[in-house]
């Protein structure tokens, strides 16, 4: 990027002073030409003192863009949300107009010319001052001087170019002042500098001291984008894109896999235990009962109520009856069937109230019948009970299964993985104890705990999000090993994982 501004007394001197300006969306911009990819070669008719945008005929900047595949876009002019200046009292005032302004008239973008216009006092020697409009012209020609349009280039200079379709171009960059009537003029707009030095205006310094009332300045550079991206680019960019769901397609492949695994051997087991244990008995009812239908002479009914009522003539040795005499409803009657029946039975009834021995525990465990029952036998079968569920916690897998999938970190400075803890195919509250990285080179392999510089998020029982920060020579790897483990049935269950690091 250019910021020109001239400072002079009398005579003509430069000032240049370097700005940097943000660029503008989606371009970076303004930069010098030297600061381009591959560089711009640039001519300058000025001398070097910064005096020829004032003087006639203006001041010529012609470049050529040494490598134009470089870029995407490329535009250059005048810096976005500036505006060209001039004054004659050595200070630039914001807000006045000092600062120009661009004007449609005699502005022609179409053949490549921008007009600012300003005002500002011109003091002279003996102590008069007049309000002078002042001018700024920028043209854009080619090399053979045709005419390239200039316009508002989205995301780059305003006004200005887009120097990829120019080719090498040249502009043209001249002040102005009119030549008023009150001092001599004929309203002809005339080089600032040229009738500056013809009137007799305040006496200043000599060129070289770079000090004076008149200042010029006008700010113009090159806003580029890259160019495309290459096949290659264009492929890896792809792959970098893909490869974190292929890290997940990874994890859901593996996570379904063991979840499938389980549900096959849960069912598994169902149907051997219906087979075992249920079909038998079954099998067995169904046998029974043909054999009563049989006995029924193939009626399909064993007995009625009434045939039940009636087996007995004697009402009170019917089977109602039998029931009323176990649940102490009735007496025994007079003529016992079968004889001494009611010396040997005593009724639920008769039970209770003849004996005190029948305890039941807090939890509703019958302990004790014609027996003395006491805390300690209690405490005993809490205990064996308490053995029984420790042997069927114990009965599954020995060991847990571990699996690590690596996602995507965003960045360099960490790694990460989601890490799935189960049992027999289903997950486990179990704990990440440790977490270390095999660092493999030129020397001897290397085995470090890195948990210290780990951080653990449970995403869900047995589901754990594993980043690791990452600090050369310390915790990074080329694998890492992962390690938990889990309580159950008395028992501590262990399980490790070897990962490849994350992205």
């Amino acid at each position: 990027m250019f910021t020109n501004t001239n400072i002079r007394r009398g005579a003509a001197a430069l000032f240049a002073l370097a700005l940097g300006f943000a660029g503008a969306a989606f371009a970076d911009g303004p930069v010098a030409p030297g600061a381009l990819p591959g560089g711009v070669a640039v001519a300058d008719s000025d001398s070097g003192n910064g005096q020829r945008w004032g003087r006639a005929g203006g001041r010529d900047i012609t470049f050529t863009v040494n490598t134009p595949a470089a870029f995407g876009t490329l535009s250059w002019g005048v810096v976005r949300a500036t505006l060209p200046n001039l004054a004659f009292d050595g200070n630039v005032n914001t807000g006045t107009p000092e600062v120009m302004t661009n004007v449609s008239t005699p502005s022609d973008y179409a053949s490549g010319r921008a007009v600012f216009n300003g005002l500002a006092v011109l003091p002279f020697a003996n102590g008069s001052s007049f309000l002078v409009p002042t001018r700024f012209t920028l043209t854009m020609r080619t090399t053979s001087n045709v005419p390239i349009a200039l316009g508002d280039i989205s995301g780059g200079a305003n006004p200005g170019i887009n120097a990829l379709a120019s080719g090498p171009f040249r502009a043209n960059l001249l002040f102005e002042m009119q030549y008023l009537p009150a001092f001599g003029g004929d309203n002809s707009y005339r080089p600032v500098l040229d009738l500056y030095d013809s009137l007799a205006t305040i006496p200043g310094n000599l060129p070289a001291t770079n000090v004076g009332p008149v200042m010029t300045g006008v700010q113009h550079g090159f806003y580029y984008t890259g160019a495309g991206l290459t096949l290659e680019e264009h492929d890896q960019h792809i792959e970098d894109l893909l490869a974190p769901i292929g890290s997940k397609i990874t994890f859901i492949r593996d996570d379904w896999t063991g979840r499938w695994n389980g549900i096959q051997g849960q069912v598994q087991d169902v149907n051997t235990n219906i087979n075992t244990n249920i079909r038998p008995t079954l099998d067995q009812i169904q046998s029974q009962v043909q054999q009563l239908l049989g006995q029924g002479n193939g009626t399909g009914n064993l007995a009625t109520r009434d045939d039940v009522n009636n087996a007995v003539n004697n009402a009170k040795n019917s089977l109602q009856g039998i029931l009323f005499v176990m649940l102490g409803f009735d007496a025994c009657p007079a003529s016992q069937t079968p004889p001494g029946f009611c010396d040997a039975f005593k009724s639920m009834k008769q039970l209770g109230l003849a004996t005190t021995q029948i305890q039941v525990s807090l939890d509703g465990i019958l302990i004790g019948l014609n027996r003395a029952a006491t805390q300690a036998s209690l405490d005993a079968l809490s205990a064996k009970i308490d053995d029984l569920q420790d042997a069927i916690d114990g009965a599954g897998s020995p060991s847990l299964e571990m699996v690590v999938a690596p996602i995507d970190s965003q960045g360099s400075q960490q790694r990460r993985w989601i890490v799935k803890i189960s049992r027999d195919g289903a997950l486990v509250g179990a704990s990440l104890t440790r977490v270390s990285t095999v660092r493999s080179g030129k020397g001897a392999t290397a085995y470090a705990n890195v948990t210290g510089n780990s951080h653990v998020v449970t995403l869900a029982p047995g589901v754990f999000e594993v980043t690791v920060d990452m600090i050369k020579d310390v915790t990074d790897g080329s694998m890492y090993v992962f390690e938990a483990s889990f309580s159950a049935g008395g028992a501590t269950l262990q399980g490790s994982a070897l990962a490849a690091p994350g992205k």
